[in-house]
């Protein structure tokens, strides 16, 4: 798959993308489009916006499926398969093929500079009523450190004025980590591009959490059979962009110029708080002769955004736990907790393991920093299963003694349940850190030891023989059914 285009003309030839009918007139129109589609796995769209000559198409990876296709893995599979298959590509170190630099690119073939800069030609438009500025949310950011190397993220941008908007560069993620370098030696701003439309494997490996200095572009060849991804050159800084790309907005990243940028629609389902961001100053915008303007709409529980990351986050998170967790067998984020919860299934190999899992569990860069809640389960138990989990929290767990409260700890500044988040973090200048507490459960059956003066014997959960199980299934249809 060489861009975005082709893939969409493989979702029109199955019938999953649609082009409307109507001409989209506001922002929230797509909102409400993209929640009902959202709401029954329903297919991409392409449509014409009034008063814009570029047409935008969103749901592009809105369903497992799409998402499937997207990584070149097989479609249909089970979510536990997907998040194993992502846990092994990233263990799977050195198998990655290096970008490769190309002088020509159709990125380049329409250039703006200077006063021609004008991000208002764009249908960049406020996707909900509520959203205090127009957001570019399939915005893949890209910045060059010297030490740390590149980094390719998808973070929250909107649009000020004709040629400056905002990035949000929490120093928890990489681009925060590449702004405080870029501090500490001494710059007031550092050059950036922000990617609009490119090969779905750029997406998908900008959506993975890999390793700090592991290079984005790189990750992407996992969901091209290995093929290198080629990369041009920007006109007026030392970044480097997929050449596959539709539009390219070039400018420096101000590292000491601040405006105060929200409320938005958020993935956690609730509109943020107004933040103080960082400025970017565009120089040069370059794109496709008649590009298209790639966006989404985030808020419901299974939104493309959701989508787009959950299972990548699930295999980084799967690989940490299995290096750090004794016992560990498998864990997940059961969708509905929109990743502040946190599940995980172990092998309880003696008395009290579920709330050893519970401290080894805090020491995860992801659960430290995002999870407001780990549940620790037995291995019979799919940490994915809102049901098996609730079957677990309820029948397995005595509050008084199963529930441990951890004082409150730095977390997201995004995290919506946090008690309180500065205005401005003093040491980045901008809104950068929250404080939650955190509650660890454990919900695994109890073995004899742990019981602390109770006499009764520990529940046998109520299953088939697994041998005689498995028999009738072979034998189905032979019962009559």
């Amino acid at each position: 798959m060489s861009d975005l285009r082709t893939f969409l003309d493989e979702l029109a030839k199955d019938s999953e993308l649609v082009q409307l009918k109507k001409k989209i007139q506001k922002g929230d129109e797509v909102f409400s489009i993209m929640w009902r589609l959202n709401s029954t796995n329903g297919p991409a769209f392409q449509a014409d916006v009034e008063g814009f000559d570029i047409p935008i198409v969103a749901n592009v990876f809105g369903t497992k499926n799409r998402w499937a296709r997207a990584c070149g893995f097989p479609m249909n599979l089970e979510v536990g398969e997907y998040i194993e298959r992502f846990m092994n590509l990233m263990l799977s170190k050195g198998k990655t093929a290096e970008p490769t630099v190309v002088k020509t690119a159709p990125c380049k073939e329409t250039k703006f500079a200077g006063a021609d800069v004008d991000l208002g030609r764009y249908p960049v438009l406020k996707w909900h009523k509520n959203d205090g500025a127009p957001f570019i949310t399939m915005a893949m950011v890209v910045t060059q450190d010297p030490k740390f190397g590149r980094n390719v993220g998808i973070y929250r941008v909107s649009v000020m004025n004709k040629n400056t908007v905002t990035v949000l560069t929490n120093a928890n993620q990489d681009i925060g980590i590449h702004v405080s370098s870029a501090r500490a030696r001494g710059l007031s701003s550092i050059p950036c591009a922000i990617v609009v439309g490119a090969e779905p494997a750029v997406y998908m490996a900008a959506c993975t959490k890999v390793d700090f200095k592991e290079d984005e572009l790189s990750f992407a060849s996992h969901f091209t059979d290995g093929k290198s991804i080629e990369i041009v050159k920007c006109e007026s800084n030392d970044i480097y962009v997929p050449a596959s790309s539709e539009i390219v907005i070039e400018g420096d990243l101000q590292l000491n110029e601040t405006v105060q940028e929200g409320p938005m629609s958020e993935w956690h389902g609730y509109h943020e708080e107004v933040m103080k961001t960082l400025v970017m100053n565009v120089k040069c915008i370059t794109q496709r002769k008649k590009p298209l303007f790639i966006t989404t709409v985030a808020g419901h529980e299974h939104a493309e955004e959701e989508v787009m990351h959950v299972i990548q986050q699930q295999g980084s998170m799967n690989r940490q736990c299995k290096q750090r967790i004794t016992g560990f067998v498998r864990a997940g984020c059961p969708q509905a907790g929109r990743g502040f919860t946190v599940v995980v299934a172990i092998n309880k190999r003696f008395p009290g393991w579920g709330k050893h899992a519970i401290a080894q569990a805090y020491s995860i860069p992801y659960v430290a920093l995002t999870a407001n809640n780990i549940i620790i389960v037995d291995e019979d138990i799919d940490p994915n299963s809102s049901e098996e989990v609730m079957w677990a929290l309820s029948t397995r767990v005595d509050p008084e003694r199963d529930v441990i409260i951890f004082p409150p700890t730095p977390v997201n500044p995004l995290n919506p349940a946090a008690r309180r988040r500065p205005a401005v973090f003093d040491r980045t200048g901008i809104t950068d850190v929250s404080v939650c507490s955190k509650m660890g459960i454990d919900a695994t059956l109890k073995k004899f030891g742990e019981l602390e003066g109770h006499y009764r014997p520990a529940s046998i959960p109520v299953k088939p023989d697994k041998e005689t199980y498995e028999r009738i299934c072979a034998q189905w249809s032979e019962y009559g059914f």
